[in-house]
Order: C-alpha cells, then sequence, then structure tokens
C-alpha cells in the first residue's frame, strides 16, 4: 500500500471515529451536562489535529502521525463521555435508597438490587480504569456497554417514580397515624389518672371544715 493510500484510509478511519464519537457524546450529553467540557475538548482536539494533517499548500493529507492523533482523541472522547455518564447513571440509582428510606424499594421496583449491581460494577470498572495501566480503547467499549445499561435502569426508575413516593407517602401517612394512635392510647389514661386526681383534691378540699 502507498503512502498516500494509507493516508486516505486512515483518514476515513478517522472520519468514521469522529461520527461514531460525536453521536455519542451528544447521547451522553442528553442525559447529563457534565458530559460537555472533557468529552468536546477531546473532540475539538481531534479535529484540530486533522487540520494539522492537511498541507495548507497543496490541500493534500499528508501527516499521518496526526491522524493516528485523532483517532486517539475520537476514542478519548467516547471513554470521557461514557465515564461521566456512568458516574451520573450510579450516583441516581444509589440516591433512590436516601430519596425513600423509608421504603424496600424492590416491593416496589423489583428489578432494583439488578440496578445496583449494575451501578457496582460500573463503577468498579470506572475506578480500575483510572489506576490500571491499560489503554483508553481496551476501556471504552466496555464503558459505552455499562452507560447504556445504567442509562436503561435509570429510565426504568423514572418510570416507577410517581409509585415510588405513592409508597413513601403511604409509610409516611401510616406512621403518623400510628404516632397518633400511641399519643391518643397514652394521653388518654393519664389524662383520667390527672383528671380522677384533680376531682379527688377539689372534693376533699369541698368537705374539709
Amino acid at each position: 500500500m502507498s503512502k498516500t493510500s494509507e493516508l486516505i484510509d486512515v483518514l476515513k478511519k478517522v472520519q468514521a471515529h469522529y461520527e461514531i464519537a460525536d453521536g455519542f457524546v451528544r447521547e451522553v450529553g442528553l442525559f447529563c451536562d457534565e458530559v460537555s467540557i472533557p468529552a468536546m475538548n477531546e473532540l475539538r482536539y481531534a479535529g484540530y489535529h486533522v487540520f494539522q494533517a492537511i498541507d495548507a499548500t497543496t490541500g493534500a493529507v499528508a501527516d499521518l502521525d496526526h491522524l493516528r492523533k485523532a483517532l486517539g482523541h475520537c476514542d478519548r472522547a467516547q471513554y470521557e463521555a461514557a465515564e461521566a455518564g456512568i458516574m451520573e447513571a450510579s450516583g441516581i440509582i444509589t440516591r433512590v435508597r436516601s430519596d425513600h428510606p423509608d421504603i424496600v424499594i424492590s416491593d416496589v421496583l423489583k428489578a432494583y438490587p439488578d440496578f445496583l449491581k449494575r451501578a457496582k460494577k460500573a463503577y468498579d470498572a470506572v475506578i480500575e480504569g483510572r489506576s490500571g495501566r491499560s489503554s483508553v480503547t481496551d476501556h471504552t467499549e466496555q464503558y459505552i456497554g455499562h452507560f447504556r445499561a445504567l442509562k436503561e435502569a435509570v429510565d426504568d426508575i423514572d418510570a416507577y417514580s410517581d409509585d415510588l413516593r405513592a409508597a413513601s407517602k403511604k409509610v409516611e401517612n401510616d406512621n403518623r397515624k400510628y404516632y397518633l394512635q400511641m399519643a391518643v392510647r397514652i394521653g388518654v389514661p393519664i389524662a383520667v389518672i390527672v383528671l380522677t386526681f384533680l376531682l379527688r383534691q377539689i372534693f376533699e378540699f369541698n368537705i374539709t371544715p
């Protein structure tokens, strides 16, 4: 293969990777706003290297090294986007328990324990990726899979949000009724005792010469 043919082939590969990366960054961006800065920066870096690969005089693609760097930034853009999406989705899933502390979430949403397992698995993968020495490419596809699985879980949680609120409200109302009943059960006998004591004191006072 001639150098020109190789340059053209790599440029086509960059174009395909850029379109995939841009689409995925937009997908995650619809889910969480935080993805925009690092992931979009990587896409900008990819565009920069493509421009640097073009000979300004002839307009021909002339620098293979810049094209390969552009490919790397496309992969990095997906990696950054997926990691941000994973962290956001994991947080949403785990916060359900603190948002509804008085109910058993799985009584309303049976798949919730599985969602927690997904979130932990994805979170652990991100932590391992940050501390490991594997390349970005090794993790990108895995991260994308994790993000999409967590996004489905968040969509299911959203679909059950009214049911979760209703269950929490019912527990709150039941607790209020219970405490009111306990107050009545305890308060009424005490009130009777106090009233009896007061009446006795009044009666004794009245009959005292």
